[in-house]
């Protein structure tokens, strides 16, 4: 199943929504909180790109539980895009498998990403 997050960052703990064939078949919440739990930046030094490693804990705004997505993000004189996939879940979300790509947009006072990719439930 298709899904499509939109994830705006504008502090340590965010809003996500999500639309979609995976949303409209029940497989992944609507929308929620988002936190990062973990941030790790690469390839600064050579002042043409950065590489963060971040993974991101989605919690579902109608109890159904939480997932673990882990993004490879690429900063560079193009933008921030990046590869996600996810790495698991509690409760509806214990056996979510997913992976795609997003971008993300600078706005003032934070970045709203934009993932696109495919999901589903073993």
């Amino acid at each position: 199943m298709d899904a499509s997050l939109r994830h705006l960052v504008t502090k340590l703990v965010a809003v996500f929504t999500a639309t979609g064939p995976a949303v409209d078949a029940g497989i992944v919440c609507p929308s929620g909180d988002t936190v990062e739990v973990f941030v790790k930046a690469s390839g600064f030094q050579s002042q043409k790109e950065v590489n963060f490693q971040v993974v991101k804990l989605f919690t579902s705004a109608d109890g159904s539980g939480e997932f673990l997505v882990k993004l490879q993000v690429r900063n560079d004189r193009k933008g921030d895009n990046f590869n996600w996939n996810i790495l698991g879940g509690t409760d509806a979300y214990e056996k979510l498998h997913g992976t795609g790509s997003g971008i993300g947009l600078p706005l003032e006072g934070g970045v709203l990403n934009l993932y696109e990719g495919k999901v589903h439930i073993d």
